[in-house]
């Protein structure tokens, strides 16, 4: 769900964009197929509102699409969740199809525990995956129209955690628990170089990561700062884009 929820959410840019130019393109010729893409996704979201980070289609031939439908599959890693998320919420905002906005906020209630918790797992860095939850946390109250004040506590508390680690106008790289680590740091000479791993060998090693990291967090801050008008996001927005 993760590559495909950047394609498809890249997608209806592309088509907004398109359809208000004057080159006369039939951009909504694409609708259909988007829209058998996000329900494709959407039937993969188990109840505990996680979508599996890759299923092929010898597996999902062979389970079928009930049983991911219906099982109980969570992986507490904003990196494979997060923007899957967002299409889910666009489409609901758009259709008011209502279950797409009610296992999704079942899957980012059930995140947001585990960040409160301190066991959020992590890709390339802790970092990285509070930069991908500001998307949808924006999403999220910007569908509702703001008035959840328990949702808009969890935009503002994954603000604040992310401006713990700002750093002359960038987002420092930071890594959690190494045992909740996907791509860790190498633990010795031989393994260095042998398989991906975080930009910082230690935390405290003066590093951003343009690739994983602020990407992610320019669109999340660019969204939350439009809803919010707060500073906290406006403020970091705009001293990212600086340093880029």
């Amino acid at each position: 769900c993760d590559d495909n929820s950047r394609a498809i959410l890249g997608s209806m840019m592309a088509i907004a964009l398109l359809s208000n130019n004057s080159a006369g393109l039939d951009t909504w010729k694409f609708v259909p197929n988007l829209v058998r893409a996000i329900l494709g996704n959407f039937r993969l979201v188990s109840r505990a509102g996680f979508c599996q980070s890759s299923v092929n289609m010898d597996e999902l031939n062979k389970n079928g699409w009930q049983h991911y439908w219906n099982g109980t599959y969570q992986y507490d890693d904003p990196h494979y969740e997060s923007w899957i998320w967002c299409s889910f919420l666009f489409t609901f905002h758009t259709t008011r199809y209502y279950p797409m906005y009610e296992r999704t906020v079942i899957g980012i209630g059930n995140m947001m525990n585990a960040f409160y918790n301190g066991d959020l797992h992590w890709a390339n860095g802790l970092t990285q995956e509070y930069s991908r939850l500001v998307l949808p946390l924006a999403f999220l109250n910007y569908v509702e129209g703001g008035i959840d004040a328990t949702h808009m506590k969890w935009l503002m508390d994954i603000g604040n955690e992310l401006k713990k680690h700002e750093v002359n106008g960038t987002i420092e790289e930071y890594y959690g628990n190494l045992a909740y680590g996907k791509a860790k740091p190498p633990q010795d000479n031989p393994q260095y170089g042998t398989t991906e791993a975080p930009m910082e060998q230690e935390n405290g090693d003066p590093v951003s990561d343009t690739l994983y990291t602020l990407p992610f967090a320019i669109w999340g801050l660019h969204e939350a700062c439009l809803l919010t008008h707060n500073a906290l996001f406006c403020d970091m927005l705009n001293d990212l884009k600086s340093y880029l």
